[in-house]
């Protein structure tokens, strides 16, 4: 019940900041991202290189010297043990829902820009048994920030791609033990502006 009424308010935010955006008849952009985010070896072995994907939301009146951003990133990574008699689906999970500032360097058609805010992150470790299906999982959830750089570049009026690096951090209790569910993201975007 709890994970699935923190999905929904980070739906419901992403909604709001872009009926805002538009309503404000301010300038910004929605954009799609993939990629990977490399975690704490040290806390997530084998699963510490996910595949990520995302979105994001920005927008900015023509008179703010930064834009407010908005993101959701997923990411996960799954392997299986043999080292049992029988096979175990090990599945590692992070979430980070992002509200922070961006500030454009350029103003060209390739816009270079650094951002950053405050994240909430969550992550899950889960363990499944390939013959009888049990399973056991533990998730946690924690407060922390991110920030980062990229290079967003226009080759339309309203499209562009680009590509951004970001760090992440927050400390999320599973299984007794603290780690660390934020890390490094290396991701490349396509974006519509409005």
């Amino acid at each position: 019940m709890c994970n699935a009424r923190m999905k929904l308010t980070k739906y419901a935010m992403a909604v709001l900041l872009t009926t805002l955006a538009v309503n404000a008849q301010a300038g910004g952009s929605f954009s799609v991202l993939y990629g990977n985010k490399s975690l704490d070896k040290n806390d997530w072995d084998t699963l510490n290189s996910q595949s990520e994907f995302g979105f994001g939301v920005a927008f900015q009146q023509t008179d703010w010297p930064l834009a407010f951003v908005v993101s959701y990133l997923a990411s996960d990574d799954s392997y299986t043990d043999n080292t049992f008699s029988i096979p175990v689906k090990v599945k590692g999970e992070t979430t980070e829902v992002g509200f922070g500032v961006r500030k454009n360097v350029t103003e060209d058609r390739a816009k270079f820009f650094i951002e950053g805010g405050l994240a909430s992150i969550s992550a899950k470790l889960s363990a499944t048994n390939t013959v009888t299906s049990a399973s056991a999982s533990e998730s946690d959830s924690a407060m922390g920030y991110w920030f980062g750089a990229g290079l967003d570049v226009m080759v339309s009026d309203t499209v562009s791609v680009g590509a951004l690096v970001r760090l992440s951090n927050a400390t999320v209790t599973m299984f007794d033990v603290d780690g660390e569910a934020g890390g490094t993201h290396f991701n490349v975007f396509a974006a519509y502006h409005f």
